[in-house]
């Protein structure tokens, strides 16, 4: 069992050092700066991916107004197709008659918040499968219940995380 403890350390000691913490963020990570109020005006919300807050050095303009977003991605897809997100800016509800507070963000919980840590559970679960499965030799009845348990676990993992990976990306 100590053999089995080591590796299973080793393993998630491996995983964690190869994420590293201090990374810039990725495409689809929104690690949001604050805002400063004087530069964006009334947007304060990305009119991509609503309910995070703008990167007031993320932006564009558009029909000679600045847009903001929280990432660069965010900024490619509204360049890619702007009237979608029209709706959603300030600066462009106001001039049409709309409400400038028109904004989903308050509503309900944002599950692609639940993509990294996700991510990071199946990854674990599945160095867990794997070190049971390695050293099941040692305990054979305990370790393979627990090699099946961890199986299932790391199966409803990774079809939760493939799932909100395709809904949010």
């Amino acid at each position: 069992m100590k053999g089995a403890l080591r590796t299973w350390l080793v393993v998630t000691g491996l995983l964690l050092c190869c994420a590293p913490a201090g990374a810039a963020p990725s495409a689809h990570e929104h690690a949001p700066a604050a805002p400063a109020p004087e530069a964006h005006g009334a947007q304060e919300y990305c009119p991509v991916m609503t309910g995070n807050k703008i990167n007031p050095d993320i932006f564009t303009i558009y029909r000679g107004k600045k847009v903001y977003f929280c990432c660069l991605d965010c900024k490619g897809r509204f360049e890619a197709d702007p009237e979608k997100y029209l709706a959603r800016l300030p600066q462009f509800a106001e001039g049409e008659g709309a409400h400038a507070d028109n904004h989903e963000h308050a509503v309900g919980f944002a599950w692609g918040m639940l993509l990294k840590p996700l991510g990071i559970t199946t990854l674990v679960l599945l160095a867990l499968t794997a070190s049971t499965g390695l050293l099941r030799r040692k305990n054979p009845r305990l370790l393979l219940k627990c090699h099946k348990a961890l199986a299932l676990l790391t199966v409803l993992a990774a079809l939760c995380h493939a799932t909100l990976a395709f809904l949010f990306s």
